[in-house]
């Protein structure tokens, strides 16, 4: 029966932001703004530079994370909307945004980590973009008691050795 209750909620919170994203996208009436007032920032030391982070609204903790093709105000339509039924955590991958550049290689996920510690977020509900959507799923696959529901948008699994026969297609 636990299950089935978890997978209720993934059902709902993938449904909920569906239906943002879908109707944040494509609202191009919505006019402009500087965005909510009451968004708390701020910056996660994490090894070798920091990240900048963004949360509003109460509930259930969803965290949206951009593609490789900008940063956390990409999702500008979805964030306000989302906040009123979730809290809404959004950042800046590094070398994005507001986020310090990486000097070294570095772990996306254990940034994630660094960024649920800082919050107090035992577990959390993912949205990724692209490059984001990649990172949902290596999250998920290696902090599984961490990830709540999992949305992927127009991304692609990785962890995967490509095959030589596929390279020779090329």
């Amino acid at each position: 029966m636990k299950h089935a209750c978890c997978l209720g909620r993934a059902i709902a919170v993938f449904v909920f932001v569906f239906v943002a994203v879908s109707l944040g996208a494509c609202d191009s009436n919505r006019p402009a703004s500087a965005g909510p007032s009451n968004v708390t920032s701020g910056m996660v030391p994490v090894e070798g530079g920091s990240l900048y982070y963004e949360t509003l609204g109460r509930g259930a903790p969803v965290i949206l994370i951009h593609g490789g093709f900008g940063d956390r105000r990409m999702w500008d339509p979805q964030f306000e909307t989302l906040s009123q039924a979730f809290r809404v955590v959004r950042y800046d991958h590094r070398g994005f945004g507001k986020s310090s550049a990486p000097p070294q290689a570095y772990s996306p996920v254990a940034d994630l980590v660094k960024l649920m510690d800082h919050l107090e977020l035992k577990r959390a509900n993912l949205v990724g973009n692209s490059m984001g959507g990649t990172l949902a799923l290596a999250f998920a696959l290696l902090q599984r008691d961490r990830t709540g529901a999992v949305v992927v948008i127009a991304s692609a699994a990785g962890g995967y050795p490509t095959p030589e026969e596929d390279m020779k297609n090329i």
